[in-house]
């Protein structure tokens, strides 16, 4: 079942015309028939013809129609302009189906009914050539062909920026695409009805030789058929291979997106570069000011092609997922949301943290949303701090938004982040931050929306502890429409610059 709707999303146009175009033709068929086999005699040659005419006037409107929002799902504002170029192709299949039907029945004396279907056939295959590239094809407003590519849509800061930012689309100015290594992921249902998805579909198979060549095999075949078919390709997570090695091929412009600090020193930074090409790429876009500076340290250039795009936020869906259930709060309660990796995250840090603060008697509880290769080591660890009464492991959450609700403070204790997205979300739902100097927490949150602390046990313990003792009052409210609205303006900006 899941293969027969994956065909029929890849071939969705070409299958809703074929329905289309049965109904179509059965309408067609049944007012001829009605004709002929009431008041009109088709072995006249000139009754044949009013009993085409008739079918045709009865089924043209309502192919215009079905056509319009089903087939092609046109969004020309020229509608008239749209509708007599409609007419007249179907008129000029008419006169074809008219001709047709003359040299089959009167000339050559074939039966009417089975000439009558067969010329449908070639009528249907003209009319969907007429519709698509004259009628439909929308020249006058031709929208600019993006494509994204990413790995898959698990949960995950990238998957969740990459969502947002689709939902925010103007889908009438852009025809989107994205570019999937693996179709798989929670956030799958997300995706917007208007954004087109083309399955890499990428082989992991355990035979190192094998998986290679099918994969550079499947590399070579989307390079070659989709050679610089789009206006703008963006590979939006830039340390995947596929994806990296395809953008520059296969569209007019390109740009990359850096959303992490994959760069800790001059060598780390030369061997992801060298490994990803980075700089074969016309723009790179950052998610934050720290990881722009960060690259100009290690590479100096003119940062004419540099941006910062801060990442998208999806409030609406947020405060109506927070709604859907209530969380009973016991006592005050520090939320963490994040993978649990030691290397990023840092939560060893906090746990140290927490067990300083509870020795101390502080009351309260952590709740840790989330999983990741240390998932279990983290519970070692909170038993061997004997925090564990204290410290709840909830795992992977779809909606986390029903816990920002009962939040305190959010905490995070990150070594390295681009973006986080817990940023963003802290700040939809008023929820104070305490965060490591990390991305650009030092300018958007320090004071505004939380506190940030060094990125060592002390000086955390010390910014959580201050939280504890005094609380943090945020002054002003997040504006998320007009934060997304400014983003989306500087995305469309860099998308559509020549």
């Amino acid at each position: 079942m899941k293969k027969i709707v994956n065909l029929y999303k890849r071939y969705e146009e070409i299958v809703n015309y074929v329905i289309a175009g049965g109904l179509t033709t059965f309408v067609s068929l049944f007012t001829y028939y009605l004709c002929v086999f009431t008041f009109l005699d088709p072995n006249n040659p000139i009754k044949l013809q009013i009993a085409n005419i008739i079918s045709w006037i009865c089924c043209v409107t309502f192919a215009y129609f079905i056509n319009r929002s089903f087939v092609f799902k046109s969004k020309s504002k020229n509608k008239l302009n749209e509708a007599i170029k409609f007419y007249l192709s179907r008129l000029s299949t008419l006169f074809i189906d008219m001709l047709c039907m003359f040299l089959l029945v009167t000339v050559f004396s074939v039966n009417d009914k089975i000439s009558k279907i067969l010329v449908q056939f070639i009528i249907l295959i003209l009319n969907y050539v007429f519709s698509k590239f004259i009628v439909f094809s929308q020249k006058e407003n031709k929208k600019t062909k993006i494509i994204f590519t990413a790995y898959d849509l698990n949960i995950g800061g990238i998957e969740t920026a990459l969502i947002n930012m689709l939902k925010n689309f103007d889908y009438e100015k852009y025809e989107v695409t994205l570019f999937l290594e693996k179709r798989e992921g929670i956030f799958l249902n997300e995706i917007p009805k208007d954004v087109k998805i083309i399955n890499y579909n990428i082989c992991d198979s355990k035979n190192v030789i094998y998986r290679k060549i099918r994969n550079r095999l499947k590399l070579i075949f989307h390079t070659v058929f989709k050679f610089k078919r789009y206006d703008c390709g963006v590979c939006y997570a830039s340390h995947r291979f596929v994806g990296n090695r395809l953008i520059p091929h296969i569209s007019k412009k390109n740009v990359i997106w850096i959303h992490g600090n994959y760069f800790y020193d001059s060598e780390s930074f030369d061997v992801f570069f060298k490994n990803f090409n980075i700089l074969r790429y016309e723009n790179i876009v950052f998610v934050s000011n720290s990881l722009k500076d960060k690259f100009l340290k290690y590479y100096n250039m003119n940062d004419k092609n540099l941006y910062v795009l801060n990442n998208i936020v999806d409030y609406k869906r947020m405060n109506e997922l927070s709604k859907e259930e209530k969380i009973k709060k016991n006592k005050l309660t520090l939320l963490n949301v994040g993978r649990h990796t030691e290397e990023e995250k840092n939560l060893s840090m906090l746990f140290n943290a927490i067990k300083k603060l509870l020795d101390e008697s502080y009351d309260f509880e952590l709740l840790l949303i989330g999983d990741g290769k240390d998932h279990e080591y983290y519970k070692k660890l909170s038993k061997k701090l004997n925090i564990d009464n204290v410290v709840k492991f909830l795992g992977k959450k779809k909606n986390p938004f029903v816990y920002y609700k009962i939040a305190d403070a959010v905490l995070l204790t990150s070594k390295q982040e681009g973006n986080p997205v817990v940023f963003l979300e802290s700040k939809v739902f008023n929820v104070p931050i305490i965060t490591t100097d990390v991305s650009d927490a030092k300018i958007d949150i320090h004071n505004k929306y939380g506190l940030v602390s060094n990125n060592n046990l002390k000086s955390y313990y010390n910014t959580l502890k201050s939280f504890l003792d005094n609380g943090f009052v945020i002054k002003e409210k997040f504006d998320a429409k007009k934060y997304n609205s400014e983003i989306m303006s500087k995305i469309y900006k860099l998308l559509d610059k020549r």
